[in-house]
């Protein structure tokens, strides 16, 4: 039997149609913070995971992306076009790959590299009360510069140490543990933020060197902008509004680059010192 739910992701409508229970479950245990209603409109994107005889495919508005003889393979790679599909053709955004959290009227951006800890970090920040804008993609209104949240659920890897410290469990729902291991993690969202209202913006390029000794050094206004812009998926987008916005708000008092080992320990003087 075919299922179909309808999320909102990135600001766009969208639907997940699919006739494979797991698959099913899956998605919307992980997306659930973005689920919606059905919607009278048309959706923007449609997606679809078709089982037929162990074979599974994948299409976009009916046009066929993907085959797979495995369905875990499928679930994954469905995950990753998704983001990829939303993020590459949101014509009034543009997409860095960092995490953001807003607490009160402070807000911070952390920005890295694959493995650099963005996800880690976005965990233990919410364990103090900071709400999840995205843990991985930091999308902006480039008419408004408002960010735009996609709160799906925190992935975290097996050798995260996160997971023996805070015994946290796979679920029954998360098939991709059985793929890779991950563990997926509930985290409090945000709605729309705009960061020209927030009283306090912190922007951090995370660098993580193992052994290192935690050390923060400021960031002048174009080297935070370089690293911003550096990480942008669609920079073809951004408006001389926005580009004058992010020039006025990062600079050596609110742009910082930190190089670290440990997250727990980088977490503890985010919050007690440098996010206050």
């Amino acid at each position: 039997m075919t299922k179909i739910r309808y999320y909102l992701l990135f600001d766009q409508y969208c639907s997940l149609q699919t006739n494979n229970d797991d698959a099913d479950l899956h998605f919307g245990n992980i997306y659930q913070n973005m689920e919606i209603n059905q919607q009278s409109c048309q959706p923007n994107w449609s997606f679809q995971l078709y089982d037929q005889n162990r074979l599974y495919y994948i299409f976009i508005n009916n046009c066929l992306v993907g085959e797979f003889t495995d369905i875990l393979l499928a679930i994954w790679q469905l995950d990753c076009i998704i983001v990829r599909q939303l993020v590459r053709n949101g014509s009034n955004m543009i997409a860095l790959h960092a995490g953001w959290l807003v607490k009160d009227d402070k807000l911070v951006i952390l920005a890295g590299a694959g493995n650099s800890g963005k996800s880690t970090l976005c965990y233990l920040l919410t364990r103090q009360g900071w709400l999840l804008g995205s843990d991985e993609i930091t999308a902006i209104d480039v008419e408004t510069a408002e960010l735009i949240p996609f709160p799906r659920k925190i992935l975290i890897k097996p050798d995260n140490q996160l997971v023996l410290r805070y015994k946290i469990k796979p679920e029954s729902q998360n098939l991709l543990y059985l793929f890779d291991g991950r563990f997926y993690e509930q985290c409090q969202g945000t709605k729309k933020t705009n960061m020209l209202t927030c009283n306090k913006v912190h922007f951090i390029a995370l660098d993580y060197q193992p052994l290192s000794e935690t050390a923060f050094s400021q960031l002048d206004t174009l080297s935070a902008l370089q690293s911003i812009l550096g990480s942008c998926v669609n920079i073809k987008n951004i408006s001389s509004y926005l580009f004058e916005r992010l020039v006025s708000l990062l600079g050596p008092s609110t742009a910082s680059h930190v190089i670290y080992s440990s997250a727990e320990n980088l977490a503890n003087i985010l919050i007690e010192e440098k996010l206050q």
